[in-house]
């Protein structure tokens, strides 16, 4: 693979599909929400017709031969095969076919996310703008009971709300770096929430990502 995009906005319509990008610049399409639409979101529960899937973050496995793609509207991460663009799961939202336990808050348009091992997913949320914070937390998930255990979770006092962007990271050491993207501050928190260090920019600066932030402050 030379290459892989989330399309927004294509001809068929507004939402999503996964292509991959030959060397030589030509591309295949492997999935498309438009061919998933009872799976992933029923007709009458689109909040915005002109974006209502707003894929926002992308990963590949290569020991399943999958992709796993977050879609912020839809409160949904899907696990894609590869080969045939067979959607194998759904992950929250209209969709979800996991069972996260009794009391589990439900996932809230999450952005960007991490598989730390096979069985650990660390994701931030963006939240809905009514339950007005942004957090972190990681789930223990289990793809063929169809489970997902939350087994830690970030959320900083004060709240902070991050309309936009955001990311996560685990640090070999156990902490993890968080970016509130739109608020301009990068926080290393411990397992513990302990904030170890804090960098906050100028109002109005929005950091893109962990990868980004060093050359961009």
């Amino acid at each position: 693979l030379a290459g892989i995009v989330i399309q927004e906005h294509g001809a068929d319509g507004m939402a999503d599909s996964i292509q991959e990008i030959a060397e030589d610049g030509t591309m295949t399409q492997v999935f498309s929400a438009w061919d998933h639409v009872d799976a992933l979101a029923a007709a009458d529960s689109f909040d915005h017709p002109m974006n209502w899937t707003h894929g926002n973050a992308l990963d590949y496995e290569a020991s399943n031969d999958s992709y796993f793609l977050a879609m912020k509207e839809l409160h949904t991460m899907a696990r894609v095969q590869r080969e045939t663009g067979e959607l194998v799961w759904a992950l929250g939202g209209e969709g979800n076919q996991f069972t996260c336990g009794e009391g589990t808050e439900p996932l809230s348009m999450f952005h960007q996310f991490e598989w730390i091992t096979e069985t650990d997913l660390l994701v931030f949320e963006n939240g809905d703008p009514e339950r007005g914070y942004s957090q972190v937390r990681e789930f223990q998930v289990d793809q063929d009971a169809l489970t997902a255990t939350e087994i830690w979770r970030y959320r900083p006092d004060p709240d902070i709300l991050v309309f936009a962007k955001g990311d996560v990271d685990r640090l070999d050491n156990g902490d993890t770096l968080v970016v509130w993207s739109s608020s301009g501050e990068i926080q290393q928190v411990d397992p513990e929430g302990t904030v170890v260090w804090q960098l906050n920019t100028d109002l109005g600066t929005a950091i893109r990502s962990i990868r980004t932030a060093l050359t961009e402050l």
